[in-house]
């Protein structure tokens, strides 16, 4: 398994909302909004691209290690597996 997609794996397992089944993903509309017009547009745009029938976007947010930052952004959950995202925000 790649980095990329060790991060992408654990942003689901600890980042992604509790309880999602009272709660409804985000749509691509919504993030657009959120995302285009930014630094993140071209990266937006690229995952955007790859999106297919029945893929969620969700918000994440988790730490990295116990003495970094947090990391925040838009994950993609494909019959429930994380297949990408888009960092928003490292702190």
């Amino acid at each position: 398994m790649t980095v990329e997609a060790e991060f992408w794996e654990r942003a689901a397992r600890e980042g992604l909302p509790q309880f999602r089944f009272l709660r409804r993903s985000l749509s691509p509309e919504q993030l657009d909004r959120v995302l285009l017009s930014t630094r993140l547009e071209g990266e937006w745009l690229q995952l955007r691209s790859q999106l297919q029938s029945g893929d969620q976007l969700w918000p994440f947010e988790f730490p990295v290690r116990s003495y970094l930052g947090m990391r925040r952004g838009y994950l993609v959950l494909r019959r429930g597996r994380p297949v990408g995202g888009v960092v928003t925000e490292v702190s």
